[in-house]
């Protein structure tokens, strides 16, 4: 039913509403058929939603109906089976990747768990109109596909954008402490944060290489994701060859999501990991829609249920990580989330 252009929405709807970096409006795009997965995607004007495992399925939603701030709501009745993974778990299995990387068979490792949180109320769409007023400077999102699910997040991470026919840029993002309000010029760093990021770095410019890419990159700094601060490298390319499909598959999955060296990292994260991680840390984003095509990595996200949301949050273990800081960082990264949980608690 449409009232004063208000969209209804449940299980069974094909959508997707994004808000880029530095915008307050909202773009919804309507698929009216079924979505299906996409075998190789295409140059077409999508919105691309691509999992961690690039087994998976991936889609690329077509836009039937596209508008700027369009109201709508979402209902599912969609019920929550993901488990929790509680602290002792968790610090037991960053205790065995230290010792795994002290041994030499990787050298950064991303270990991520589930939490989830009860979500009063039935409309789910204020949840994202909250995040998108609360987290201006992240890519904001909500995405149903009917067997995958509703997910919603703001993720602070660039994997690709196309600026111009033949440039991107890209980010090398890691490392991760409290947001206190401070002077980002002032901020401090330790030793263990800038290792993270510097694997990161290493990899781009390992893959780079590789496929010829000539690229420019800029010193780091530090930007602010919220509740927490980021360590991050930024990276200019010219290729008139690749398409930003070619450029997604070369940096994902990255040490940001992964660990380092990659392959070996996804080993461990497979021995270690209780849960499935679906689409965190894969990709979405618009690609020739309103002018824009920019992919982003799926963290700070959650997958959405009747009356609960399941939040997916992670941490790169170096050998210098304490097991017990591990925890309290993924409780960091969660805040983002949970603060607009907790603001649609109160609203109701």
């Amino acid at each position: 039913m449409d009232i004063f252009g208000m969209r209804e929405f449940n299980d069974n709807s094909v959508f997707a509403a994004y808000s880029l970096p530095a915008s307050r409006d909202y773009t919804l795009i309507i698929q009216e058929d079924e979505a299906v997965p996409a075998d190789k995607l295409k140059n077409a004007p999508s919105f691309v939603f691509h999992p961690f495992d690039k087994c998976e399925n991936k889609y690329q939603l077509r836009p039937d109906f596209t508008g700027i701030n369009v109201p709508f709501t979402f209902s599912t009745t969609r019920q929550c089976t993901q488990k929790d993974i509680e602290p002792e778990t968790y610090i037991s299995d960053v205790e065995a990747t230290i010792n795994r990387i002290k041994d030499g068979a990787v050298q950064k490792v991303v270990l991520s768990r589930t939490k989830s949180w009860d979500i009063p109320g039935s409309n789910i769409s204020d949840l994202f109109y909250n995040l998108v007023g609360m987290q201006p400077d992240a890519f904001v999102y909500m995405i149903n596909i009917p067997g995958e699910g509703c997910w919603m997040g703001a993720s602070p991470e660039l994997l690709i954008n196309k600026v111009s026919e033949n440039t991107y840029t890209t980010v090398a993002l890691a490392g991760t402490q409290m947001n206190f309000g401070q002077n980002l010029d002032f901020v401090s760093w330790g030793e263990k944060e800038l290792d993270e990021q510097s694997y990161v770095g290493k990899f781009v410019r390992e893959q780079f290489d590789d496929h010829d890419i000539n690229f420019k990159k800029t010193g780091k700094s530090t930007i602010s994701a919220g509740e927490v601060l980021h360590i991050r490298s930024s990276y200019k390319i010219n290729h008139d060859q690749l398409s930003i499909f070619d450029m997604a598959e070369i940096l994902h999955p990255g040490p940001a999501i992964a660990g380092y060296p990659v392959a070996d990292a996804l080993d461990v994260i497979r021995d270690s990991e209780k849960h499935e991680r679906k689409y965190y840390c894969g990709y979405l984003g618009p690609v020739g829609l309103d002018g824009h095509s920019c992919l982003f990595i799926n963290l700070r996200c959650m997958q959405i249920y009747e009356g609960k949301a399941s939040l997916y949050i992670g941490g790169g273990i170096t050998s210098a990580s304490d097991p017990s800081k591990e925890w309290a960082e993924t409780d960091i990264k969660s805040r983002t989330l949970i603060s607009v949980l907790n603001l649609s608690t109160k609203s109701v």
